[in-house]
């Protein structure tokens, strides 16, 4: 049996993309707010092909492929904390018969503080 081939008079074309086209449809889909699959029927993209650009260029996927509306990261302030000492401080003061001895990292404070009462006069 023999068969016979029809020409149509149409052939399909793949749309060849380079890089930057599939980094801009990959932006594109995120900002959409669309699934993957509904983007990419609406803008006639294999599936297949946008996932391995997208792999490719390093987007990652997000959580079912969209971001909903209202969720996302919010940026946090980041407080530095206080500077810990490296050395061990220690005071000793001999004021007539009084003996202090203050030691640790508010000890500088304290001195200051014990020094400015005793110069003050009465």
């Amino acid at each position: 049996m023999e068969s016979e081939s029809v020409d149509l008079g149409w052939t399909r074309k793949r749309a060849r993309r380079d890089e930057e086209t599939w980094n801009g449809l990959i932006a594109e889909q995120r900002a959409s707010g669309q699934t993957v699959s509904a983007f990419c029927a609406q803008r006639g993209v294999p599936r297949s092909s946008f996932g391995k650009w997208r792999k490719r260029l390093g987007a990652a996927p997000t959580k079912g492929n969209r971001t909903p509306a209202g969720k996302g990261f919010l940026p946090l302030p980041i407080r530095e904390s206080a500077p810990q000492p490296t050395e061990s401080v220690s005071v000793e003061l001999n004021v007539g018969a009084m003996r202090i001895r203050v030691s640790g990292a508010a000890a500088g404070r304290i001195v200051d503080s014990i020094l400015a009462r005793i110069a003050t006069p009465a």
